[in-house]
């Protein structure tokens, strides 16, 4: 729907989000709404894998670098250090693949 109207298309201009759905469903099939989606996913899916692997080993390693042998003993701090960690470490390693 975003790129509808970015790209001004004419049948699209002016119209609201819900007006572009049934306009796309009636000119283009029920599927057109998920039109796009495949690659959205293709690209989510290593990304969130490399997130959520990432943030448990840097919050592990944080945690035994602090000292704090339980997780109840943790400060938020280190959860926040960790997903920063996390999202810059998915982020690099899914840029540099799509490099290649």
């Amino acid at each position: 729907m975003a790129i509808l109207q970015q790209t001004r298309n004419p049948d699209y201009l002016g119209l609201s989000i819900p007006q572009i759905l049934k306009n796309m469903v009636k000119n283009e099939g029920a599927l057109s709404v998920f039109k796009g989606n495949g690659a959205n996913v293709i690209r989510i899916m290593p990304f969130a894998a490399i997130e959520l692997f990432t943030f448990e080993f840097y919050k592990a390693q944080l945690i035994k670098i602090s000292g704090n042998n339980s997780l109840n003993d943790s400060k938020g701090g280190l959860y926040l250090l960790a997903g920063g960690l996390a999202g810059m470490t998915a982020s690099a390693s899914v840029f540099f693949y799509s490099l290649i």
